[in-house]
């Protein structure tokens, strides 16, 4: 008999709340429900599998790290503004362009011409491109005059290598960007040589790009466009293994 009484008492015992509420999802007096500690665990997986998916898809070969200092709360690397101009005769169209960097303005000389085995549509098509460049390190040369790069476009690899065309090689494209010199941004066909037309046409886009250098093994380089006029995002890295 005693033991009985001893159970109903218990099973008359109000439960104890959980500990998870005082640290979960809380309903208040007013309904409305507030996250507590359960959230925070939740945003710092989403920001882990964000770094990793960044690292995997983008660097494989050298972690993209003044990302990861940022959002550890460092201070972010430097950033200098940069002209970047792609060059397209429509002849080459589906074979490759020419990417021009240009630390000065559009008057200045090259501080990186590159001949890129992307065609054009590849390039500018979609809404986002994302270009990877990586070279195998060589002691002391700075990062962008490296000669020979393997390219991936969103993520893919493309067939060949990217090569850095030399000023004193490049006179096509000095003269072509001498036609430029005072267009500060915009898209356009460039006549053919003797005022052709057709396939002879050459085809530029230019834009204001953000120089980001993270280390003396990695640089970005991304399109500033704050009225969407050119209608894609474009972000071009440089990485040496």
């Amino acid at each position: 008999m005693m033991n009985r009484s001893v159970g109903n008492d218990a099973d008359k015992e109000e439960p104890q709340p959980a500990a998870a509420t005082e640290h979960g999802v809380r309903k208040e007096d007013n309904g409305v429900e507030e996250a507590g500690e359960a959230s925070v665990g939740l945003n710092g997986n989403f920001w882990n599998l964000l770094l990793w998916a960044v690292e995997t898809m983008v660097a494989p070969c050298n972690p993209v790290f003044f990302l990861r200092k940022q959002l550890q709360g460092q201070p972010p690397p430097p950033t200098f503004p940069i002209t970047g101009t792609i060059i397209c005769p429509l002849i080459a169209a589906k074979e490759s362009v020419s990417l021009c960097f240009q630390s000065g303005g559009p008057s200045s000389g090259p501080l990186l011409l590159l001949k890129l085995p992307i065609p054009l549509p590849d390039l500018i098509a979609g809404e986002d491109c994302h270009v990877t460049l990586q070279c195998h390190s060589s002691a002391g040369v700075p990062l962008l005059t490296e000669q020979t790069w393997a390219v991936s476009c969103n993520g893919r690899r493309r067939p060949g290598f990217a090569s850095r065309v030399e000023e004193s090689t490049a006179e096509a494209s000095r003269v072509l960007l001498g036609m430029i010199e005072n267009v500060s941004a915009g898209v356009g066909l460039l006549p053919a040589a003797g005022g052709g037309g057709g396939l002879g046409r050459t085809w530029f886009m230019r834009a204001r790009f953000e120089r980001v250098v993270g280390s003396a093994d990695s640089e970005s380089f991304y399109l500033v466009d704050p009225t969407q006029s050119f209608g894609f995002a474009l972000s071009v890295f440089f990485l040496r293994c």
